[in-house]
């Protein structure tokens, strides 16, 4: 069953539908905040280099030969420094400029919202067939999505959890390692 023909049959069970979009709703916002607060500490970083070297060099500000030796490793130190420390989506959006990085920041994550409910969605299918109805679906205070859903081929629970990243209850840049994120786990309920 394709992802798209997943989700067409799911139009019907607005119960399950509703849950979902929750869950999905809350990942797309945390998201867009993770992400801009990310841009926003890498501007304001940036503009304390800028001002670094536009006080001392001018109007030779982008002159990196003419900089001395300690000030050609600090702009390249700083250079590394972006790339181990902020997430690569956000460096890449920002090469179009600060507005237009935003806005490549929320159209991303919305993308991506649709992306991972179709994903959900056949996942379920896949292990129990078309969804009939949530039994006991909800999501969660920390925006988990837990619960058992019936589906045509049976029942099957679903539990979150949180998975990779190095720090409790907040996403750890991707270069690190895997970053913090939920993991939703499908298993099948034996009779």
């Amino acid at each position: 069953m394709t992802l798209r023909k997943a989700e067409k049959d799911m139009e019907n069970n607005i119960e399950a539908l509703k849950v979902i979009d929750e869950f999905i709703e809350n990942w797309k916002k945390d998201a867009i905040e993770y992400y801009t607060s990310e841009l926003d500490k890498l501007l304001e970083e940036g503009k304390r280099e800028y001002d670094y070297f536009k006080q001392k060099y001018g109007s030779n500000i982008g002159c990196i030969g003419i900089y001395s030796p300690k000030d050609q490793d600090r702009y390249y130190g700083y250079q590394s420094y972006k790339r181990s420390h902020y997430d690569r989506l956000v460096l890449e959006f920002l090469q179009w400029g600060v507005e237009t990085a935003k806005e490549k920041i929320i159209d991303f994550c919305k993308r991506e919202a649709v992306s991972k409910k179709r994903k959900f969605i056949a996942r379920v299918n896949h292990y129990v067939g078309n969804i009939i109805k949530p039994i006991s679906l909800k999501v969660g205070f920390k925006g988990d999505i837990d619960g058992i859903i019936q589906g045509e081929k049976g029942f099957c629970k679903i539990n979150t959890i949180y998975a990779g990243g190095y720090n409790d209850g907040k996403i750890v840049n991707v270069n690190h390692g895997q970053c913090l994120h939920l993991r939703v786990l499908i298993k099948v309920i034996e009779k």
